[in-house]
């Protein structure tokens, strides 16, 4: 995910909470059409806010190695959570994303053991170790 995505996500959701509020029916005048409009609405926003915040939750717990740093992170995005999940987009994502780590990690059954300590490294100890398999002429 860009940047750019990452905002219009966390603009999209504010706008689906806004709308929900705009829509929801009145006790007096309640119509069928009003509620169906107000479902729908709260179905998308709901749907939407889950994948958005729980892609973040999810890529944290997976990606980051510090315990310290990976509760920050997952109390920003429970205590804030459009605006955590948008601060984890916009600063930690973006560098895993730079390293190719921007996905959740995938684990064959058969190789969870030699590929373990690949999933829990950080960019930057991936960085170094690339650059200590670089051979000086």
């Amino acid at each position: 995910m860009t940047r750019t995505l990452a905002v219009l996500g966390f603009l999209f959701s504010i706008a689906m909470v806004i709308l929900s509020a705009i829509v929801s029916p009145d006790t007096g005048r309640t119509t069928m059409e009003s509620v169906s409009i107000y479902l729908a609405v709260n179905l998308i926003g709901m749907l939407i806010i889950i994948l958005y915040c729980g892609f973040a939750a999810l890529h944290a717990t997976a990606r980051v190695q510090d315990p310290h740093d990976r509760i920050g992170w997952l109390v920003w995005m429970l205590v804030f959570n459009i605006f955590g999940s948008l601060i984890y987009y916009l600063t930690k994502y973006q560098d895993f994303k730079k390293h190719g780590l921007g996905a959740l990690p995938k684990v064959d059954k058969k190789e969870t053991r030699t590929l373990r300590a690949f999933f829990s490294a950080t960019p930057s100890e991936l960085e170094l170790e690339a650059t200590d398999n670089v051979k000086e002429p």
